[in-house]
């Protein structure tokens, strides 16, 4: 079988996982005693990826966490992130299917 097709997912175009990531770096900083609002999530470190914005939030809260310590966040942050998406994603297959049963794909011509 050859391939037939490449989905690239920018986030938000079929699947929003933003959400998703503020709640998982909002619950493992919760476990540090750190609280991460989500209008200081969006506007401070949407752009960063995890080692990154958890770094800079060390530096905002005072914090002096080792680059062992911030390796251990950004690992249970993934895990939690897994484990969110798994929740998530029956509820976005769901919307994508109820989607192509109103605009089913056309033939190609």
């Amino acid at each position: 079988m050859s391939l037939r097709a490449i989905v690239l997912d920018f986030d938000g175009v079929i699947a929003n996982s933003e959400p998703l990531h503020f709640q998982a770096f909002r619950d493992v900083l919760a476990e540090e005693g750190v609280t991460l609002t989500e209008g200081d999530y969006y506007a401070r470190y949407l752009g960063f990826d995890d080692v990154a914005a958890f770094q800079a939030i060390a530096v905002a809260c005072g914090g002096a966490w080792t680059t062992a310590h911030i390796g251990e966040l950004a690992a249970r942050k993934a895990a939690r992130l897994e484990s969110l998406e798994c929740v998530r994603g029956g509820a976005d297959r769901d919307r994508i299917r109820r989607a192509r049963r109103r605009d089913p794909p056309r033939p190609r011509s």
